[in-house]
């Protein structure tokens, strides 16, 4: 299975109080990412280590209780392919 982890371990994250937006500070790059609740929470996931697709909607179902659960998987995929792109995450080998 593949696993994903963050491409470094200085990204400064930063959660709102009483929104659903993040931001996340890059300093390899200097950028800075905006990020809805569920890249936000899938980091939050991979700070601890590289996990598979599956551990991290996994964490989210536990995380989000009230929503449904195909909706759920689905916004972890959808995150995992955001955060890729923008090039906060990517594969590790186990």
């Amino acid at each position: 299975m593949i696993r994903y982890g963050l491409y470094s371990s200085s990204l400064v994250f930063r959660h709102f109080d009483g929104g659903d937006l993040s931001v996340v500070f890059d300093p390899r790059s200097g950028d800075t990412h905006l990020l809805d609740a569920v890249s936000f929470e899938t980091c939050q996931v991979l700070v601890s280590g590289p996990a598979t697709v599956d551990q991290i909607k996994r964490a989210m179902l536990v995380e989000f209780t009230a929503e449904d659960p195909a909706m759920i998987c689905q916004a972890v995929d959808a995150a995992i392919e955001r955060l890729r792109y923008s090039g906060l995450l990517g594969s590790v080998s186990n």
